[in-house]
């Protein structure tokens, strides 16, 4: 159990880290996308798909870190009114949001990986990279979301514990 612990808080840092890469990449090729089209007038013609890739990435692995603090957008009025009364019903009533959530989002990532193995056979326009990949990325974002939300499960049951 402890392993499984080590590496979910592991693959937080690097989560962290890949969406810090990619936001600074980011800034940089739309900087550079700029210069190149205004100061130049020499636009980089494969920029516009790098972006769009890179800001699909940045979205789905963000949202996995958004899942692992809680913090994505929610109605939190029940959890309020309970937590002053019955604590452990909002424990319960989390533990049960998470797993319908995961259940939901494990049925879009099979038809995301369906999906994304029908099109591979289509190329983008200018880098001429398969759709596979520009597809595959919501089955990979949504896997994080749900190893992130099943850190948050394990957390809430060893601070029961303790």
């Amino acid at each position: 159990m402890k392993t499984i612990e080590s590496v979910l808080r592991a693959l937080v840092v690097v989560l962290r880290w890949l969406c810090m890469s990619l936001v600074i990449g980011l800034a940089v090729l739309v900087f550079f996308k700029v210069f190149f089209r205004y100061v130049l007038n020499n636009p980089i013609v494969w920029s516009d798909e790098a972006i769009m890739l890179m800001l699909l990435s940045l979205t789905y692995l963000g949202a996995a870190l958004a899942a692992h603090r809680r913090s994505h957008i929610s109605v939190e009025l029940l959890e309020t009114v309970l937590a002053k009364k019955k604590p452990t019903a909002v424990r319960t009533i989390r533990l049960i949001s998470d797993v319908l959530t995961m259940a939901i989002l494990s049925v879009i990532t099979v038809f995301g990986v369906k999906l994304s193995l029908f099109s591979s056979d289509q190329e983008t326009d200018i880098l001429l990279l398969s759709y596979f990949w520009v597809y595959i990325i919501l089955p990979i974002g949504l896997i994080f979301i749900m190893l992130m939300m099943f850190k948050r499960i394990l957390d809430q049951r060893t601070s029961q514990e303790t």
